[in-house]
């Protein structure tokens, strides 16, 4: 209904559990969690007195198979990432987004492109609030373009190039006002080389053994987060 718009880089969309990715990468990077150890949150519950005793639930309402990180990534566990996310804090995934590229207003490609958000200044210790917006509901909102500087970044050994759209701009008289290849440059370091690594494996495993199955192609390693 927006002809107008490219919306690839001018609109926002709920990014449900891609962002996933994100609060894994926080999770592995902090040191507090590891791939593979259990969280133990294979249901999440929140304390009666906050919120009525609600409970986290996953998309078809059923436990996790596993509560560590790469199986519940697998299987996109709103309970496993929403407990990690509460665990780490809001400014931690708030700094993790950043990294990434969330609330960036100054990215250009070299058309403006519309912030992505997450909203760690809403959250306050809204500890229901922050799980929902760590499997990316609530005011968690991203570009297409930002989904895709997420899975660049895991491919590239946690390094986000800066992205761009135009190869070059040539005035009538065929001077180039603008050319693409000078603005190839690091636009962020997400994570570490070895947390890139980790969450390369667990993008894997979710096309392998998870969500994302169906989307292999013969002959190449393919990793995925559904969403």
């Amino acid at each position: 209904s927006k002809p107008n718009l490219n919306h690839t880089i001018q609109e926002l969309y709920p990014p449900g559990s891609v962002f996933k990715v994100i609060t894994a990468a926080a999770a592995l990077d902090s040191g507090k969690f590891t791939e593979n150890d259990p969280t133990g949150a294979s249901a999440y519950q929140f304390p009666a007195s906050s919120t009525g005793g609600y409970t986290l639930l996953n998309e078809d309402r059923s436990n996790c198979p596993g509560t560590d990180l790469k199986s519940a990534l697998a299987a996109s566990c709103n309970s496993v990432y929403g407990y990690v996310g509460a665990q780490l804090g809001a400014q931690t995934i708030a700094d993790y987004a950043g990294r990434f590229g969330f609330n960036n207003t100054g990215l250009k490609i070299p058309q403006s492109v519309v912030p992505s958000t997450f909203p760690a200044d809403k959250l306050g210790n809204n500890l229901l609030g922050l799980a929902q917006a760590s499997v990316g509901q609530g005011d968690t909102a991203l570009t297409p373009l930002q989904a895709a500087m997420i899975a660049a970044a895991v491919a590239n050994g946690g390094t986000i190039m800066q992205p761009y759209l135009v190869d070059k701009e040539t005035a009538p008289n065929g001077h180039v006002t603008y050319q693409g290849k000078d603005h190839r440059h690091v636009l962020s370091q997400a994570v570490s080389p070895q947390t890139a690594a980790i969450l390369d494996d667990m993008m894997q495993n979710g096309v392998t053994n998870g969500t994302a199955s169906g989307l292999g192609i013969e002959g190449a390693k393919v990793g995925a987060k559904t969403g």
